[in-house]
């Protein structure tokens, strides 16, 4: 064996880096986009649970309190109620990590 074939040439080490950042310039904004949506869904199911807490304080008390705001700063949920023929409708908007107006609405009968 010769002395010079005991490793990677420059030539073949700056393919594999090249390759590896290549990999790298696909993979880097699928993760950004789904770390964006998985906030999204996040905040989903905390407005759900507001208008869930929300809709059972219409049918209990039958009054609704001021637009709801999160202890986070950065989430705001804004609650809307509609008095309607046969109950009352609760909505709540927001507007998500991925920049989406969102709302979600439910209605309570009695």
């Amino acid at each position: 064996m010769n002395q010079w074939d005991k490793g990677f040439t420059l030539l073949e080490s700056t393919g594999a880096l090249a390759l590896i950042l290549l990999a790298g310039l696909f993979v880097l904004p699928l993760y950004t986009t789904a770390s964006i949506e998985i906030r999204s869904v996040q905040e989903e199911q905390r407005a759900l649970a507001v208008l869930e807490e929300e809709a059972w304080l219409v049918n209990t008390a039958d009054v609704t309190k001021q637009p709801y705001q999160s202890k986070s700063p950065r989430d705001i949920y804004t609650l809307h109620s509609y008095r309607e023929k046969g109950g009352t409708t609760v909505c709540v908007e927001w507007e998500a990590q991925n920049k989406r107006n969102s709302k979600k609405c439910l209605h309570v009968y009695g």
